[in-house]
């Protein structure tokens, strides 16, 4: 008993009694090991045996119970219970002792709750009358795993094992020896799962061989290895649609098994994961997978059809015999490798050693065959090989070991372009196919004219004989491909053909937003890469503004050009406030400034124009005669701005009086230049020249002027966007003003007159020109 029920004084919880009886009574429990408690106050103390029920307990800690046995050996149906209550404290079921039912001879069904997270070895072994066990812990810790369950139901006629919500996990040779052992037969026949089982343990059903159906749940994620070895009456898998890894010779020697659906969530299978699957017909390998074992498909000797679509399984780098033969095993089927559509590249040794591989079908799609991908397949007869793919060494050398093999090679290639890839006891007979061929001058996108876009799938696209054509759709930015000059037939004949396109140039759509305004405006239709100018006035009106030009932003610069426009484009109208200036109770004059609705204004901080009232000085510039001093604003509509003023305080400076003689304006002039594709700014390369910069007195009226060099146009004036190079402004403050060049010849105004026709042109030997500007694209078609 533990000692923590025991006084100082000798005495215990239940009365007064000797030193030396205690002694006595403490020395027979060491020689017991433990006693039955009848009492709820010594029920806690761990090692208690009690009995509730069906069953005798261990108690494990304060509420915890490991199950020993049950009261009876004539037990027939075992239903643990997760909790059980003696003497009002409750426990809960968390183990079950070794051999707590074993060879038990009378019991016929099993249910194992949740709470369980322990069994021991041989709990249950030898139960051979067991026809169903309900199963329901989430994962169990411990070893010994595969005999807790050993040679289970081996009298009954058949078993049933459901997996209830809670298990997460099903434990490592949960059934590995459930058979007997003469013969090696086991008694389970159907398994069912009512939760989310994420991971099956290895050899978890290992040898369970009157197995007939198995259905994972789509939770399943992993299946450990040997998991389903031997489990021979095996003819119908349906696989989770969620697992990613199947383990080691997860399902070798399942030999009934006809069909498996390998799902897209699958990354990995094992070694030999299928081996000796002899009842498979065909096997699909998901596009995600990315590592495969040695002797995935071993001696699955009667599959004839592999449909691989892995787009990025790591290479094989030694003997890897993925769909090969043992010694001394029949060979078996002969396979037709079906390479998907959309794979890019062939592993290295994929078929490595393959005796059964006859016909191998290689997509366009496919860009790299790997080193010896096709190495030493003896049974390789024919190839059909639809694209021009990037080769490795030795990839087809299928002769080898004094083995002479001849290989019938189907391709739009010239002959002999395997011939370096081969060893000398390999001879390839080259067939060249019938196609039809889309394609860019040069097959280089760096050769396509600034400003055409193809998809890749159509610079190369060959379709062989017999095959059914869909033409692809070919794609150029401005214009729209209508179609063929010959339409094809629904199949190709027996010879090449040969098409030319059709282009019509793609129309786009100039809209108008009054941007808060009223009224309409006529949308501009145009031509795709047409410089687009836009109406100088508006038929929008807004109340109090005027109208200030178009910006594709709200707020936005105004611009007066859409250039080489390539899509339907809005433009919004930007308005104009008028930004008045009060002396408010001063003297003097500061010129009006016209802005955009939406653009900030720098009033300012200082006071060059007004005179002070008497006895005044300036506080700075304001919305209103009193208000707050602000420094910029950002007008929606026609703005008085007040100059505020403070009292003179002695020994402070009083405004002065402005003098147009004394108090400058600086306006600055600069010139920026656009070359060709790249703005230079402020360098040596310089468009034009602009005068008129200087200081001038406040309200005065200032020229500038925008000259062009030689092969330069004036474009703006950056700051406004002001498209005249002679204008007159104000200097009602200091201000910068950037003319903008750009590059121009009458070679360029010719292309530019010339880009708004197009034309095509139709040439003998199929040679289909479109002309715009001085933009070419040639589809080219030429017999193969």
């Amino acid at each position: 008993m533990d000692k923590r029920f025991w006084h100082a004084d000798g005495s215990t919880r239940f009365g007064v009694t000797r030193i030396l009886p205690v002694v006595l009574i403490i020395s027979a429990l060491s020689i017991i090991g433990a006693i039955t408690i009848s009492s709820s106050e010594e029920v806690e103390a761990a090692g208690a045996e009690i009995t509730s029920g069906d069953y005798k307990y261990v108690t494990t800690s304060s509420s915890t119970v490991k199950l020993l046995a049950p009261v009876s050996n004539t037990l027939s149906n075992a239903t643990i219970p997760a909790t059980i209550n003696y003497l009002g404290t409750e426990f809960s079921v968390t183990a079950i002792e070794e051999k707590a039912f074993y060879n038990s001879s009378s019991l016929a069904t099993i249910s194992i709750p949740h709470t369980i997270k322990t069994i021991g070895k041989d709990a249950f072994a030898s139960c051979k009358y067991v026809t169903s066990l309900y199963y329901d812990a989430p994962s169990l810790s411990g070893t010994d795993y595969g005999y807790r369950f050993g040679e289970i139901g081996q009298s009954a006629t058949s078993m049933t094992v459901t997996f209830g919500p809670h298990v997460v996990s099903i434990p490592d040779e949960m059934f590995r020896y459930s058979f007997s052992y003469s013969p090696k037969t086991s008694k389970i026949t159907t398994i069912t799962f009512e939760g989310n089982v994420k991971s099956i343990g290895n050899y978890a059903f290992f040898y369970c061989n009157s197995i007939k159906n198995i259905s994972l749940p789509d939770s399943v994620e992993t299946i450990g290895n040997y998991a389903f070895t031997n489990c021979t009456s095996l003819t119908t898998l349906k696989m989770s649609a969620g697992v990613t890894s199947i383990g080691n010779n997860a399902f070798e020697v399942c030999s009934s098994l006809k069909s498996v659906s390998l799902p897209s969530s699958l990354l990995t299978i094992g070694e030999r994961a299928f081996n000796k699957c002899s009842a498979l017909t065909s096997i699909t390998i998901p596009e995600n997978v990315t590592s495969m074992g040695v002797g995935a498909f071993l001696d699955t000797k009667n599959i004839s059809s592999v449909y691989y679509n892995a787009r990025e399984l790591n290479d094989f780098k030694s003997y890897p015999y993925i769909f090969g033969t043992n010694t001394g095993q029949p060979v078996g089927s002969k396979i037709t490798l079906h390479i998907g559509e959309g794979v890019k590249k062939i592993p290295a040794q994929l078929c490595y050693g393959s005796e059964r591989i006859q016909t191998a079908i290689i997509p366009a799609s496919v860009q790299t065959i790997g080193e010896s991908a096709f190495y030493d397949v003896s049974s390789l007869t024919t190839v059909y090989l639809y694209g021009v793919p990037t080769l490795n060494k030795s990839c087809f050398a299928v002769g080898t070991y004094g083995s002479n093999k001849t290989v019938t090679v189907y391709s739009i290639c010239e002959s002999g372009f395997l011939d370096s890839y081969k060893t000398s006891q390999t001879t390839i007979k080259y067939v060249q196919m019938p196609h039809v061929s889309l394609d860019l001058v040069g097959h280089d996108l760096s050769s396509i004219p600034d400003g055409w876009a193809i998809r890749d799938d159509c610079l190369l696209k060959y379709f062989s004989y017999g095959q059914s054509v869909t033409i692809p759709t070919i794609e150029a930015i401005g214009y729209t491909c209508t179609g063929l000059n010959t339409t094809p037939a629904a199949t190709m004949p027996n010879y090449t053909l040969l098409y030319s396109t059709k282009w019509e140039i793609k129309s786009f759509s100039v809209t108008f937003d009054s941007n808060g305004g009223t009224g309409s405006q006529i949308p501009i239709k145009t031509e795709y890469n047409q410089n687009v100018i836009l109406p100088s006035t508006t038929t929008f009106t807004k109340t109090g503004l005027t109208f200030g030009g178009w910006s594709t932003s709200k707020n936005g610069t105004p611009i007066s050009t859409i250039n080489k426009i390539s899509s339907d484009t809005k433009v919004y109208a930007i308005w104009k406030v008028t930004i008045t200036f009060d002396s408010n109770g001063g003297t003097g004059y500061r010129s009006p400034i016209v802005t955009n609705v939406g653009s900030s204004y720098w009033v300012g901080t200082t006071n060059n124009y007004f005179s002070a009232p008497p006895g005044k000085t300036f506080a700075g510039w304001s919305l209103s005669p009193s208000g707050k001093t602000v420094s910029s604003i950002t007008p929606t509509e026609n703005t008085i701005v007040y100059a505020t003023w403070k009292s003179y305080q002695s020994g402070s400076t009083p405004t002065p009086t402005p003098s147009p003689s004394t108090t400058k304006v600086t306006i600055t002039v600069k010139e920026k230049t656009f070359n060709g594709a790249v703005y230079v700014s402020y360098s040596n390369i310089h468009g034009g020249t602009v005068t008129g910069g200087g200081s001038y007195n406040p309200g005065q009226s200032v020229q500038l002027k925008a000259v062009a060099k030689d092969n330069y146009r004036f474009v703006k004036w950056e700051e406004d966007g002001n498209t005249s190079p002679t204008r007159t402004v104000t200097a009602d403050q200091s201000k910068t003003y950037t003319a903008v060049f750009e590059s121009w010849n009458e070679a360029a105004q010719e292309i530019e007159d010339a880009g708004k026709t197009l034309g095509m042109l139709t040439i003998a030997g199929g040679v289909a020109i479109v002309l715009f500007g001085a933009l070419v694209l040639v589809a080219l078609f030429r017999r193969h």
